[in-house]
């Protein structure tokens, strides 16, 4: 939302809280179990539970976060990104408790690595793990940490996953390290181009050269244009764009 509504937005935001303190437990243990409908009502939910004080609204954090499917990822990191943003003093329980759930492990080291809980040698443990999304986790948690890897080969590797999101994950993080090895697996098209989609885009905004445009149009070809498209292709910078994104001005969705 624009600025200029932050104050009416912030005002709202806590009429609604008052309101959910004022109707008592059953309207925390409602809204836990409340299926979200998008990973931005698992973080209004979990924002709002902890904004309020007591031990009742963690533990209603944790129902909400538990029930969540396996294949709900964005919803367990926007929630721990709601509940780190809520400033409640209770986040290492939670953590813990989340640790020990199973499915719940993604969400609980988001929190701890949003709470600066984490050290390099912690998130290198994580990164052994199997699964895909805590792997893509630690490495989100590694890339908020001022220490970078001593050696990033062993996360080279991990361009070569068939998880989109552990592919987006090890771009970006390699690149914020100074690897040239995810735009060189880029240039290069194969399966990374593929995997990454618009975001292949993004890592051309991040790390690209102007005598990347030949590769930027390989890449507009062959992606359905969207909002986000548009955006990272505007944030190129790049002259020979302007054709592209003036032909998309008369589109009243994009």
């Amino acid at each position: 939302w624009p600025l200029a509504n932050k104050a009416e937005t912030e005002r709202r935001c806590l009429a609604q809280i008052d309101a959910l303190v004022c109707l008592g437990s059953a309207a925390l243990k409602l809204l836990s179990t409340t299926p979200p409908a998008s990973p931005w009502s698992s973080w209004a939910i979990v924002f709002a539970l902890g904004c309020v004080e007591g031990r009742q609204a963690v533990a209603c954090v944790h129902e909400h976060v538990a029930q969540l499917r396996a294949d709900q990822r964005l919803h367990r990191r926007r929630a721990a990104e709601a509940f780190a943003a809520s400033h409640n003093p209770h986040y290492v329980p939670l953590a813990r408790a989340c640790m020990a759930t199973p499915g719940c492990e993604p969400f609980a080291l988001e929190l701890a690595s949003l709470r600066q809980q984490l050290q390099p040698a912690d998130v290198q443990g994580w990164l052994q793990r199997p699964e895909p999304e805590i792997q893509a986790v630690a490495l989100r948690a590694w890339s908020r940490l001022a220490q970078p890897p001593a050696d990033v080969r062993p996360i080279e590797t991990l361009l070569d996953t068939a998880d989109p999101d552990l592919a987006w994950q090890a771009c970006r993080a390699l690149t914020f390290w100074s690897s040239g090895a995810p735009l060189s697996a880029l240039r290069h098209g194969g399966t990374l181009l593929s995997l990454l989609g618009e975001r292949a885009i993004e890592l051309v905004v991040l790390c690209g050269h102007h005598d990347d445009a030949q590769l930027v149009q390989r890449l507009v070809r062959r992606l359905e244009p969207t909002p986000a498209l548009l955006d990272a292709v505007a944030r190129l910078g790049h002259p020979g764009t302007w054709a592209f994104l003036a032909h998309y001005l008369g589109d009243p969705v994009l």
